[in-house]
């Protein structure tokens, strides 16, 4: 069965070039990010994703971020009407450092669209003594109407 499995490797770059509010007006950014995902017959799919994001604007103070950051999931589907994935997540700056972990799920409800259940958390560790860290614990849920509902398995407009 697993010679079935199918395989997708991505890789982007983004340069952005705008204006920041600080004197200098300058901001600079380029992001590379590399994602990989397998996707097993069973309709269960393992997405790993990495980036770093180098940003500048110019602040004579040195403190722009060089940011890294991972993702690893896992998703599943039982068909058109049930869907829902689990992961962790983390990042690492010079002065913050971020773990956490999601799980959602997605149940079609026929015409009356779908309910979305989602649960996140995040833990951010501060590494300079005057910045505090932070938790946050994040439940949502939403009842999407019909009309606008997508199948499960569908991305989300826009994405």
């Amino acid at each position: 069965r697993l010679g079935a499995a199918r395989s997708l490797t991505m890789l982007s770059v983004d340069r952005i070039e705008g204006v920041s509010n600080d004197v200098t007006g300058s901001h600079r950014a380029t992001i590379l990010l590399v994602s990989h995902m397998v996707s097993l017959p069973a309709r269960i799919g393992f997405l790993a994703r990495a980036s770093r994001s180098l940003t500048r604007t110019a602040l004579v103070d040195g403190t722009d971020p060089d940011v890294w950051s991972w993702e690893g999931s896992v998703n599943w589907s039982r068909g058109w009407w049930l869907d829902g994935s689990v992961g962790i997540t983390g990042s690492s700056s010079g002065g913050l450092r971020q773990a956490g972990g999601f799980l959602g799920t997605r149940l079609a409800l026929g015409r009356a669209g779908t309910l979305d259940v989602q649960w996140s958390f995040n833990d951010a560790r501060s590494l300079l003594p005057e910045t505090p860290g932070f938790v946050d614990r994040v439940l949502r849920v939403q009842l999407v109407s019909g009309a606008s509902a997508p199948a499960p398995g569908a991305p989300p407009a826009g994405s």
